[in-house]
């Protein structure tokens, strides 16, 4: 998975979940995740941009969702 900040929570639990279920997880810097910080929603945010920048938003995300493939690796002993 891409893009998760080194102090989220995710990170740590998705890991050992993944241990548990008998995955080898290996952790490699890719890039730096880009963080925006909110004074409120997600949401609040996107009804502030103008239109262009709602539209180029949305389009963004439409993409990220389309092209998320998590590849999962099971290494046998």
């Amino acid at each position: 998975m891409c893009n998760i900040r080194e102090e989220s929570a995710t990170l740590p639990g998705l890991s050992q979940a993944l241990r548990t279920a008998g995955f080898e997880v290996e952790q490699v810097f890719q890039e730096v995740c880009p963080v925006i910080r909110l004074g409120g929603a997600f949401e609040n945010y996107i009804e502030s941009l103008d239109k262009k920048n709602r539209h180029e938003a949305a389009a963004q995300d439409a993409d990220r969702v389309r092209d998320a493939r998590p590849r999962l690796a099971h290494r046998h002993a």
